[in-house]
């Protein structure tokens, strides 16, 4: 008779939560379909959305909900990878969509919403008050975290088959750490402080500092162009340390094009002070290369800045010199406005006295 103790059963591992992402973008896409690629299912909705987020939705094969309402009450935690300017908007919505449609939950229990928008600091701290506020109107809602992007969207690594290149993100709030270990894993989360408004700080100036270096990098291209010298500028700059990174900063800047992330940077320096500064013209230095055109390579790009630049200033130069070359009206002495000024300016007493004293005038006897 066998007398073996019997091995206590291993407790059920839990379930792989499921990821909503809102919404299905460049960043959104990459990100659902890296978390795919580990098992983690994802979940969207397409609900008075643009037709190129419903097309990225099918293309990645990700699941759709009707409406935020069976969005919310279905993935516990949501990641919003909305364009800056959107973030705000949608915090409102998810939040006041929580606080009427969702099942009562514990505190504890509570759903988590990833705000990986790359917004700033103020705009962080407000959507972190929506939650707060709309928590007190019925279930507790979900835990707000503040994140930043930083770096391009993830891509796979031969087709997948050796892993995922991806951008670092960074997170900050109370609930920063409680993002579920498997996806924090894949998504290579990291807690850099608990005060909400401290990962967007360093999104914001991450991206005023390499998109700023890159914009200097450009204005300076097209100076040197500008005469004929681009190639040797290009070489000089190599040959210090550090230049072979400044170059590929503008190579990649020059391929991204101008974005949001330009205004973030700048708003950010301005909620700390600064005015007109660098992340200020490097703002403008990326809406000039999109109006130019930033397709192509380095040199083509620069070629095509500098011709509208030339060209600008060619219609500025001709504008001025026909104002030189206009006549300006000379103004006679009897034209001047003497009379009003005499009388304090009250032009409609003075005529109306007039008229009286006309009336009186040529009043037959």
């Amino acid at each position: 008779m066998s007398t073996a103790t019997p091995t206590a059963a291993k407790p059920a591992a839990a379930p792989t939560p499921t990821v909503a992402i809102l919404s299905m973008g460049r960043m959104g896409t990459a990100t659902a379909l890296m978390l795919q690629s580990h098992s983690i299912p994802v979940l969207t909705t397409v609900h008075n959305r643009s037709a190129t987020t419903s097309t990225n939705a099918a293309s990645a094969s990700v699941r759709i909900a009707p409406s935020d309402i069976d969005l919310i009450n279905t993935a516990p935690l949501l990641i919003s990878l909305v364009p800056p300017s959107a973030a705000l908007s949608v915090a409102r919505r998810i939040a006041w969509a929580y606080a009427y449609y969702s099942p009562p939950t514990a505190p504890t229990a509570a759903p988590i919403y990833l705000d990986l928008s790359t917004t700033t600091p103020a705009t962080a701290r407000a959507a972190a008050r929506v939650f707060a506020e709309t928590a007190t109107l019925g279930s507790p809602g979900p835990r707000y975290v503040d994140g930043a992007v930083l770096g391009g969207p993830a891509e796979p690594v031969g087709g997948g088959r050796r892993g995922w290149r991806k951008p670092r993100v960074v997170v900050c709030g109370a609930a920063a750490g409680e993002v579920d270990v498997r996806v924090s894993g894949v998504l290579g989360l990291r807690v850099v402080g608990g005060e909400v408004g401290m990962a967007s700080a360093l999104g914001s100036a991450f991206w005023g500092f390499t998109r700023g270096v890159a914009a200097v990098g450009v204005e300076a291209m097209v100076v040197a162009a500008s005469a004929g010298m681009g190639e040797e500028l290009r070489r000089e700059v190599a040959a210090v340390r550090g230049g072979q990174q400044v170059l590929r900063l503008v190579e990649e800047g020059l391929a991204a094009g101008g974005g949001e992330v330009e205004g973030v940077a700048a708003e950010g320096a301005r909620e700390v002070g600064w005015r007109g500064g660098v992340m200020e013209g490097g703002r403008e230095v990326w809406r000039v290369v999109d109006e130019a055109g930033g397709e192509g390579g380095v040199e083509e790009v620069v070629g095509r800045v500098g011709g509208l630049l030339r060209g600008k200033r060619k219609r500025e130069e001709e504008a001025a010199e026909a104002a030189r070359e206009t006549p300006e009206k000379k103004i006679r002495p009897d034209d001047s406005d003497a009379d009003d000024a005499d009388t304090g300016g009250n032009a409609e007493d003075d005529d109306s006295t007039n008229i009286l004293d006309h009336a009186i005038l040529s009043r037959p006897p």
